[in-house]
């Protein structure tokens, strides 16, 4: 066995070029990472603790046999009422109980492709929403500006009585003081 000298190793800008200058190098970068799964009448773990601040990669696992879509809001019931939003999370549930069909390519709601330009973390007031279809296990990369209590849960009627539904706190970043926020 021969020794290739480190200098003649690739490197990987041989293959990424100047990544560093890419302006969403390092953005999707998560500090931790937080698994939740969709267990038959239980969403697990049923309460999350985070930082403001903190970049968090949730990874959905979906351990049943049925599509869910979950919703992460500090007042879900308001989202509930917007027409649009909920036009949305009709086509979600469409595209996550249709059979996949990849002759024509992936297409999203409101006529966007899914190689559109979107900000990979998504923030709160994005209204970060997760489709999950039968055993299905996908990723969402979030972070939370300031303190709060956040509800996560599925949101598709009919599963009312699932008690897919956890509490999401969202502690202050370190050097923020904790007695100047309200959760509610």
């Amino acid at each position: 066995m021969s020794w290739v000298p480190l200098s003649n190793a690739v490197q990987p800008e041989d293959i990424l070029g100047e990544y560093w200058n890419d302006p969403l190098f390092g953005v999707a970068s998560a500090d931790i990472m937080q698994r939740v799964e969709v267990l038959h009448c239980l969403l697990f773990p049923n309460t999350i603790a985070i930082n403001a601040g903190e970049v968090v990669r949730f990874v959905f696992e979906n351990k049943t046999d049925e599509a869910h879509i979950f919703l992460f809001s500090q007042d879900p019931q308001s989202d509930l009422l917007d027409g649009d939003y909920m036009d949305f999370v009709h086509d979600e549930h469409h595209h996550a109980t249709m059979p996949p069909d990849n002759t024509e390519g992936h297409k999203h709601a409101h006529n966007t492709e899914s190689d559109d330009a979107k900000s990979i973390v998504g923030t709160l007031s994005d209204r970060p929403t997760m489709a999950l279809t039968a055993f299905d296990k996908r990723e969402m990369i979030l972070s939370f500006d300031s303190p709060a209590k956040v509800v996560l849960k599925c949101i598709l009627k009919g599963h009312e009585d699932q008690n897919h539904e956890s509490i999401v706190w969202v502690k202050p970043s370190k050097g923020q003081n904790e007695k100047e926020h309200s959760y509610e």
